[in-house]
């Protein structure tokens, strides 16, 4: 399969597209999901210039969604062969990716191509900010310090399924009453992973960017 590798940490060009990877076996309580559209996160640069470190060499990123083609044993939570989901996890920069079903969630009807993997990892963590980590009430404002002071990680307020699906289900109701806006920026070729982490650290792009396998 193709994939976006590095084998060694630093600036963009160490991000290298391979069209030899193995397609990953799906274990105990994990599903194989051939990815449609894949998040680009700032988490994402940190493991790639080594400030979080991890294992070499390695597939990058966090999020994405796709079709479920196969299913591991044990792995539970409703879903099947066929479905159409939104995960969080690791290795997502390829065109198939082992995820945890306790981390993916079948897309709601109505979502546009891409909007789920657009909103999924850093709605999350917006929602969960507002709700756990401090109470935010109606007419109180918050700007993007709030979140640097905090640093919120997403793991801190989400531990059980149950609370995953509870976030994920009030994120998607948000996204289908208009309350939460997952815009894309730009959708990048995966070959074109370099360019597109360019693009995010320059601070310049004003919505979500994604990668088609």
């Amino acid at each position: 399969m193709r994939g976006i590798q590095i084998s060694q940490t630093g600036d963009p060009s160490v991000l290298h597209h391979l069209t030899s990877l193995p397609v990953p076996t799906p274990g105990p309580h994990t599903l194989l999901v051939q990815n449609t559209h894949i998040g680009i996160n700032y988490i994402d640069t940190y493991f790639r210039t080594g400030l979080y470190p991890s294992a070499l060499p390695c597939v990058l990123g966090r999020e994405a969604e796709g079709r479920v083609v196969a299913v591991g044993p044990g792995a539970t939570h409703g879903l099947a062969v066929g479905d159409y989901v939104v995960w969080l996890g690791t290795e997502a920069y390829a065109e198939y990716s082992a995820v945890p079903a306790a981390k993916a969630m079948r897309v709601p009807d109505g979502l546009l191509p891409g909007v789920a993997a657009a909103a999924f990892l850093q709605g999350l963590t917006a929602l969960t900010l507002v709700r756990e980590a401090g109470e935010v009430r109606a007419g109180e404002r918050l700007s993007e310090k709030n979140v640097k002071v905090l640093r919120p990680r997403l793991d801190n307020y989400i531990y059980t399924r149950e609370e995953f699906e509870y976030y994920a289900n009030e994120l998607f109701r948000m996204m289908r009453e208009d309350k939460f806006n997952g815009r894309i920026h730009e959708v990048y070729p995966l070959q074109d992973a370099a360019r597109a982490h360019k693009d995010l650290e320059s601070r310049k792009t004003t919505g979500k960017l994604l990668m088609k396998p």
